[in-house]
């Protein structure tokens, strides 16, 4: 078997929301989104309409995909699997630079870690999303 690659689907309160959020802190793009209660698939959609709900939408930045689906749509999908969203996983992300990063956004975000060197060798800091989901992002020290 080869992988080919691993895209997170994260569950989201707001896919406008979600993206804004990945936008303006991270840079991210949107690649694509599928109006909300829509059973058609209309071709690509890469701007975000204020006056429309949307179930899906995936972003990118360089080579790191993200997809983020609404509740109702994921439960459609593949059923009641859970039954809050946000922290029970973590993302871990490897960056070039932690520190800029982290002066960049430490006033914008909600920090649940503060920047610090660790033991293994990774400086790294912990973040709260929109959504809940807890982000760490680390950079060789």
């Amino acid at each position: 078997m080869k992988l080919d690659s691993l895209v997170v689907n994260m569950a989201v309160k707001n896919i406008h929301e979600s993206y804004l959020f990945y936008k303006k802190n991270f840079g991210f793009e949107l690649v694509d989104a599928v109006v909300a209660n829509s059973t058609e698939y209309n071709g690509i959609t890469t701007e975000l309409k204020d006056d429309t709900q949307y179930q899906w939408a995936m972003v990118k930045k360089e080579s790191t995909f993200v997809m983020f689906q609404t509740v109702n749509s994921l439960r459609e999908d593949i059923g009641n699997f859970f039954e809050t969203i946000g922290a029970s996983l973590t993302f871990y992300l490897t960056i070039d630079d932690v520190e800029k990063l982290y002066i960049d956004i430490k006033n914008k975000v909600k920090i649940v870690k503060e920047i610090e060197t660790k033991f293994y060798g990774m400086k790294e800091f912990y973040i709260k999303d929109c959504n809940g989901y807890i982000l760490g992002f680390g950079s060789k020290a």
